[in-house]
């Protein structure tokens, strides 16, 4: 991971930032980042079909070796797209959110939660 800031990090090609506050009545503030957060993960209009029926993506950035298309049979497309929905019924944070709780709360926690014998 790489970031001066502890609130930032970029790891195998994704990157997060939480170093975002907004004052209590910001509701112009809260309604850009609110349209940020809910943006499609995928540009409509960076994607074109190809003549041999490949889609190919247009990269916001170069790839390391200076492509910036990225071409995709749709089944390949569909499979990368799939990974993004979240699992009925589980709300991504839940884990998250019981690890943050097991680093405080302490060991006793941290090995009720992580070893099955103990449930």
């Amino acid at each position: 991971m790489d970031g001066a800031d502890p609130r930032c990090a970029r790891l195998e090609g994704f990157s997060l930032h939480a170093n975002v506050a907004l004052p209590a009545h910001a509701r112009e503030q809260l309604e850009h980042l609110c349209r940020y957060l809910l943006r499609p993960p995928l540009a409509l209009g960076r994607l074109t079909e190809s003549s041999g029926g490949q889609l190919l993506y247009e990269l916001p950035h170069p790839r390391r070796d200076g492509s910036t298309p990225l071409a995709l049979d749709p089944l390949e497309l569909i499979e990368k797209l799939s990974v993004l929905i979240p699992s009925p019924r589980f709300h991504p944070l839940r884990f998250q959110t019981m690890c943050r709780c097991a680093e405080e709360a302490g060991c006793a926690l941290r090995h009720w939660l992580w070893d099955p014998s103990s449930n």
